[in-house]
């Protein structure tokens, strides 16, 4: 059963999401808490959250900006962990394979709007 925030952040009962206050508190929240490392994460676990932030941020994946420079960048600076950690200690190639992995994913989410993609983050 939802409280009074919780409906108002998640909108249980709407189809179409619409950005509220409380959704980006929520978020915001969840955010903090992953960055700070308040929850334990898999790796698959830190690659989806890490690309549901990016969808939620910068909107759907594009080939032209995304490319795999810029994405392992991204899992080094703004993933939870422990892939922000682990892909310090990656070789080159390994960093390429990861970096396309998080490319797949991002990709798949697109159309997501920023609202959804925040409430399942």
């Amino acid at each position: 059963k939802y409280g009074c925030f919780e409906w108002e952040a998640f909108q249980p009962s709407k189809r179409t999401k619409q950005p509220t206050t409380a959704l980006w508190l929520a978020y915001m929240e969840a955010v903090f808490m992953s960055s700070m490392d308040k929850y334990y994460f898999t790796e698959e676990e830190s690659i989806m959250l890490g690309c549901l932030k990016m969808q939620a941020e910068s909107g759907d994946f594009s080939a032209e900006i995304c490319t795999i420079e810029n994405i392992s960048e991204r899992i080094a600076n703004r993933f939870p962990n422990p892939i922000k950690e682990k892909i310090k200690t990656l070789n080159k190639a390994a960093v390429k394979e990861l970096s396309t992995r998080v490319q797949i994913i991002y990709a798949r989410l697109a159309g997501k709007s920023k609202s959804e993609a925040q409430i399942n983050f």
